[in-house]
């Protein structure tokens, strides 16, 4: 009786366990096609109140994704010149590690666009910059070169983006968790940083990379709305 007892009362903690993670775990149970339609997932968390952009996580045994909308006109403008960042920390110490930047328009014909060009694109202007795009950039994983990746590329690593009727960008992406796997520790705690990759945001990556614990010579964000976000996970 004593064990029947005890083993109840076992099964009963790692039942309890199991919910508890079930209502703290981030990621939605879905494995989305990458095409940056966003119907698959459940409803995403808005950064503020007014649904400046809004974001979602989820994983499968293979791969780690991610859903953002962004419906604020400035924000949108820097995602199609500087991209989204998703930058996952191995360690869980919100550091960087693993980064996939998507999009990320070809810098030299991004600086030979004129305004008579921006002004004859018009409304097109974004989906213009969007189509200079000639692959992902990535950097810190331990089996990927550093640089400018290919689409069409053999580590499963994809993003896609688009402008819907509405005029918000909707963005998603599939990072395979083999192409990081080797840096997790134990505990496969990892943290995810998601960001719009405004010039401030790319100030504060910047000082991260040369270890700069001075960051008041930024200033504020000028946006005023955060333009990142922290998500601390369990693979």
């Amino acid at each position: 009786m004593i064990m029947k007892r005890t083993i109840g009362i076992v099964m009963a903690l790692m039942l309890a366990t199991h919910l508890l993670y079930a209502q703290q775990t981030l990621f939605q149970k879905i494995s989305p096609t990458i095409d940056a339609n966003l119907n698959e997932w459940q409803p995403l968390t808005p950064v503020d109140e007014e649904y400046s952009w809004a974001y979602a996580i989820a994983k499968d045994d293979g791969y780690l994704y991610v859903a953002i909308e962004i419906k604020d006109p400035l924000l949108i403008q820097e995602v199609v010149k500087n991209g989204v960042m998703v930058n996952i920390d191995p360690k869980a110490k919100k550091n960087l590690g693993p980064a996939l930047i998507y999009p990320y328009a070809d810098r030299i014909a991004l600086r030979s666009l004129d305004k008579s060009k921006i002004q004859s694109l018009g409304e097109n202007f974004n989906n213009h910059l969007i189509s200079l795009c000639r692959g992902y950039m990535v950097q810190g994983f331990p089996t990927v070169k550093d640089g400018l990746l290919s689409f069409e590329n053999t580590y499963n690593i994809k993003s896609e983006i688009k402008i819907d009727s509405s005029g918000a960008v909707q963005y998603e992406s599939a990072i395979p968790i083999a192409s990081f796997q080797k840096l997790l520790k134990g505990d496969r705690k990892i943290s995810i940083q998601l960001a719009i990759m405004t010039p401030w945001e790319q100030m504060k990556m910047l000082a991260k990379q040369k270890r700069s614990s001075n960051t008041m010579s930024m200033g504020r964000n000028p946006y005023p709305y955060s333009t990142e976000v922290w998500l601390n996970e369990t693979l």
